[in-house]
């Protein structure tokens, strides 16, 4: 068998633990909950582990504490459902990965539904024509 060494780290650590990433399976379930629109306190509730489920985590700890199987549940922290939660809130009101375009696209929507706007987007050749044209004004 091999033995494997673990340099200049602990992975059992408390701190090791905290830093290492969600299982896939986990992120999963946390998407899930943030799609039918759960929120922290929702999801928290949802991660309470039972009297049972605690005993037996317990138990294996004292049988042997250098192989410690964590539950899932308390793995997920609050920023990982806040993380979840604006992600999701970023890919339904983006429109483009560039603020400009993005901002342009709801425009177009808004305009297309009627809707009048307080500004237009400005393209940098234009901004640059208007700079100038203030800067004769003050000369």
């Amino acid at each position: 068998t091999y033995n494997w060494m673990h340099d200049g780290h602990n992975p059992f650590s408390e701190q090791d633990i905290k830093e290492s990433r969600l299982p896939f399976d986990v992120k999963n379930w946390i998407e899930k909950h943030v799609e039918e629109k759960k929120d922290w306190r929702g999801t928290k509730d949802l991660l309470q582990l039972s009297n049972e489920e605690m005993n037996e985590f317990e138990n294996e700890i004292d049988v042997d504490p250098n192989v410690l199987k964590i539950p899932a549940a308390l793995r997920v922290h609050r920023h990982d459902i806040v993380n979840q939660i604006q992600q999701r809130l970023n890919n339904i009101s983006r429109k483009h990965r560039f603020d400009k375009q993005s901002t342009q696209a709801w425009i177009d929507i808004l305009k297309e539904k009627g809707y009048d706007t307080l500004f237009d987007i400005i393209n940098a050749s234009e901004a640059d024509e208007k700079a100038n044209g203030f800067k004769k004004e003050l000369l």
